[in-house]
C-alpha cells in the first residue's frame, strides 16, 4: 500500500477536527502484519483503527494487558514500523510524509524512552559518550559542547556529572533508567513516549523516577505517551488515560473521571484486579482467560468472551467508541447498564475521534 493511499484516511477526520486540534492527532491508524499461508490470506491485527489526541504538554496514559498493542502504537508514533492505513499529525503537520534526510532531522522532535534501561545502553560505552551521541548524530559536532550538555542534563537528572565517566554496569537500574530520560532530553523534544519506564525498578526507585518525570511535566512542559500496566502509576502521572484491548482503544477519559467512573467491564476488571481503592467495584468482574489472538479476533465485541456481563447480542454486534459521559468515552454498549454508583447517564453520542466499526 502506497503512501498516498495511507493518508486517504486522513480527510474524512478534518471536518470532526478542525475545531478540536491537539499537538498529535493519530487518525485511523491500523497495522496489520501479513502471515505466510498456502490459503487464506491472513493478518495480525496489533493495532486496530486507532484515533487518538494529545494536547500540547499533555501526559496521555496507555493501559492494558501484555499483546493489547500498546508498545507497536508507540513504534508508530516514532516512525520504527509503518502504518497499514491512517495519519498522524505533530503540530498540525504531517509526520508521515517525511522522509529520508528529513525524517532523521525531525525524529529529534519524538523520543521513546524505552523499558529496561540496561538494554537500551552499550555496555562497552561510557555513559557520556552514550549520552552524547545523539546530539553527534544530529550535527552537534563539537566534543567539548556535547559534554558540556551532557553533564549539564545529568544534573537536570539528579545525577553528579561524574557519570559521564561511569560504565552502564557500575549504575543501579534507577541511576541508568535518569541516563535514558536525560539522553532523550538532550535533543529537546516535542513529544515523549515512555514504554514501561518503571517495569524494570524496585519500589524505591520507581517512586526517583515519577517525581522526575512529574518535575519534567512541571518544568518543561513536554508532551507525554506514558505506556504502562501499573494504574497507581498512571492516575499518579497522567492528565487522561486510554485504556486498549486487542488493538484498540476501549475507553478513554480524564484521569479522576475515569477512576471515579469507569465505564467499559474490561476497565472496572483491571482496576479491580489491581486491588484499586475505587468506589462501586465490589461488584465487578475479574478477568478471566487468556487475551484472544490477534489473528482471529472474536466477532462483535472483541471482550465478550471475557466478559462477565455480556450479553446474546455482544458477540454479533461491533460497538463504536461513544460518548457516555463529559469528556469520557468507552466502546460498550451496555455502558449505562454497568455503569457504577452515581455515574451520570446519557444517550449514546458520537465522539469526535469514534472510529465506526
Amino acid at each position: 500500500m502506497t503512501q498516498e493511499h495511507l493518508r486517504r484516511a486522513a480527510p474524512r477526520y478534518a471536518e470532526k477536527t478542525k475545531n478540536d486540534k491537539g499537538f498529535l492527532e493519530v487518525m485511523d491508524i491500523s497495522k496489520f502484519y501479513k502471515m505466510p499461508s498456502l490459503f487464506k490470506t491472513r493478518y495480525v491485527k496489533s493495532v486496530d483503527s486507532i484515533s487518538l489526541k494529545v494536547q500540547s504538554g499533555e501526559v496521555m496514559g496507555l493501559v492494558g494487558e501484555s499483546g493489547s498493542g500498546k508498545s507497536t502504537f508507540a513504534k508508530l508514533i516514532t516512525r520504527q514500523v509503518e502504518p497499514t492505513q491512517g495519519a498522524i499529525r505533530i503540530d498540525g503537520k504531517d509526520w508521515l510524509a517525511h522522509k529520508g534526510e528529513d525524517l532523521r532531522q525531525r525524529r529529534r522532535d519524538v523520543q521513546m524512552i524505552f523499558q529496561d534501561p540496561f538494554s537500551a545502553l552499550d555496555p562497552r560505552m561510557k555513559l557520556g559518550t552514550s549520552m552524547g551521541a545523539p546530539l553527534a548524530y544530529h550535527g552537534v559536532s563539537d566534543a567539548i559542547e556535547r559534554m558540556r550538555r551532557v553533564h549539564a542534563m545529568l544534573n537536570e537528572v539528579g545525577l553528579d556529572p561524574s557519570f559521564a565517566d561511569r560504565l552502564p554496569r557500575e549504575c543501579s537500574g534507577g541511576q541508568l533508567q535518569r541516563v535514558v530520560v536525560g539522553r532523550a532530553l538532550l535533543l529537546e523534544p516535542k513529544l515523549l513516549i515512555c514504554d514501561e519506564p518503571t517495569s524494570a525498578l524496585d519500589a524505591s526507585m520507581k517512586t526517583q523516577i515519577l517525581n522526575l518525570f512529574l518535575d519534567l511535566k512541571t518544568r518543561r512542559g513536554i508532551s507525554m505517551i506514558m505506556i504502562s500496566h501499573d494504574l497507581r502509576m498512571v492516575r499518579h502521572i497522567c492528565d487522561r488515560i486510554a485504556v486498549m484491548y486487542l488493538g484498540r482503544l476501549i475507553e478513554i477519559a480524564e484521569t479522576e473521571h475515569l477512576f471515579e467512573h469507569p465505564c467499559h467491564p474490561y476497565t472496572q476488571a483491571l482496576m479491580a484486579s489491581s486491588q484499586l481503592e475505587v468506589t462501586g467495584l465490589d461488584g465487578a468482574g475479574q478477568l478471566t482467560g487468556e487475551l484472544p489472538s490477534p489473528i482471529d479476533s472474536p466477532t462483535g465485541c472483541g471482550f465478550h468472551p471475557r466478559c462477565s456481563s455480556a450479553r446474546p447480542d455482544c458477540s454479533k454486534l461491533a460497538p463504536m467508541l461513544k460518548l457516555c459521559q463529559d469528556d469520557h468515552y468507552a466502546r460498550c454498549r451496555y455502558w449505562d447498564a454497568l455503569a457504577q454508583p452515581g455515574s451520570h447517564k446519557t444517550e449514546y453520542t458520537a465522539a469526535p475521534h469514534s472510529v465506526v466499526d
